[in-house]
């Protein structure tokens, strides 16, 4: 088992890397970052529970002044969610309906079974 999580990291990295080459190229070549765009990013660490690095783009958003939307923060939330980060999630969860964001039923399944991944009700 230990082999194939240290081949699941090493996956996970590559991915990350590859997401942020291909956000730094599209700046460089004055394309247009979007919610959209990170979408699909976010979507690269919900998709291998890379909690810190959906943190890092919700913050890159916000420096870009790309308003959040319920689907990236959703991707955020459920990034967190599978990495046992139930505290993050809440923290997202937290911002989402304190704020004109909303959560769907994707975020409330995946702030529930982070919550439940944890023990913590």
């Amino acid at each position: 088992v230990g082999e194939w999580e240290k081949a699941l990291q090493l996956c996970s990295e590559m991915v990350w890397d590859l997401v942020l080459r291909l956000l730094g190229d599209m700046s460089s070549k004055s394309l247009e970052l979007n919610a959209i765009t990170f979408n699909a990013a976010l979507g690269a660490c919900e998709k291998f529970g890379l909690w810190e690095q959906a943190l890092h783009l919700l913050g890159v958003m916000a420096q870009s002044e790309i308003d959040s939307n319920t689907i990236n923060c959703s991707l955020a939330l459920s990034a967190c969610e599978k990495a046992g980060e139930w505290q993050k999630a809440l923290q997202i969860f937290n911002l989402m309906t304190h704020s004109n964001i909303g959560a769907d039923a994707i975020a409330h399944s995946a702030m529930i079974s982070a919550c439940d991944r944890v023990g913590e009700w």
